[in-house]
């Protein structure tokens, strides 16, 4: 079995387990004597077996290719077998040992992921006879427990729950302080860009009036200069004429 094929294989024995549950939560709304309720126990039976055997499919494969793996992802795989392992046993012993009456209620409730829904289970199930050995019960759910939350009851995780929350709304009021600032400070320079924009714009009207008395100015030179010119050929012409009259006349 290649990794692709494994991990395949893990997904349809966890949708063949969530059918399991399923199947048992729809037999416990039947009545035990009746037709109906034992053809769903013997779909169970049938689908618990091959839930079974879907496990051993996948510890064998995993075994052939532990080499392949690296070590994380191998303690993966080892941790999501052990978990389909325990959800596997749980549905066998559910189905060879069906509860009756409130104790039916309670175990499906505990297959369903709601154990505190359930029956309480006393001390001595959860406690050795030294009262330091502590029993595992079945993890149905798919979710593995931490050891934060090893032994901790429903409600103080439901008050740490509420804490955390409490603190992300906080965090997210602080958060929103600052966008209102950075929001504040964004319009204070869209400001200041547009009145450096009309700054700007004004100037380059004021160049442009600049240029063109240039422009006026430098043709008005230009006409000038050229009168400059004519004015002397003229005082030229008068010079040599008068100059001549007085060589013939002199």
């Amino acid at each position: 079995m290649d990794d692709g094929n494994w991990q395949t294989g893990f997904d349809s024995a966890e949708r063949l387990h969530r059918s399991v549950l399923a199947e048992v939560g729809d037999r416990a709304r039947l009545a035990r004597s009746s037709l109906a309720y034992n053809q769903a126990s013997q779909r169970v039976r049938t689908m618990v077996g091959q839930l079974g055997s879907e496990v051993q499919r996948l510890r064998t494969g995993l075994a052939n290719s532990s080499a392949r793996l690296t070590n994380h992802e191998l303690n993966r795989r080892r941790d999501l077998l052990d978990s389909l392992s325990r959800k596997y046993q749980a549905a066998k012993d559910q189905v060879s040992e069906p509860a009756s009456g409130g104790a039916a209620r309670g175990q499906l409730l505990q297959d369903l992921g709601t154990t505190s829904w359930g029956t309480a289970p006393s001390s001595d199930g959860f406690l050795g006879s030294g009262g330091s050995d502590r029993k595992v019960m079945p993890n149905r759910t798919g979710v593995m427990e931490t050891d934060r939350s090893m032994g901790v009851g429903t409600g103080q995780v439901k008050q740490e729950q509420q804490q955390l929350l409490e603190q992300q709304d906080a965090g997210l009021d602080v958060l929103a302080d600052i966008i209102r600032r950075q929001k504040g400070m964004g319009q204070d320079i869209f400001r200041e860009v547009t009145q450096q924009n009309d700054l700007i714009d004004d100037i380059d009207d004021r160049a442009e009036n600049v240029n063109q008395r240039l422009l006026d100015t430098t043709g008005s030179i230009r006409v000038v200069s050229r009168k400059d010119k004519t004015c002397g050929y003229w005082v030229v012409i008068m010079l040599l004429f008068i100059a001549i009259v007085v060589v013939l006349f002199a």
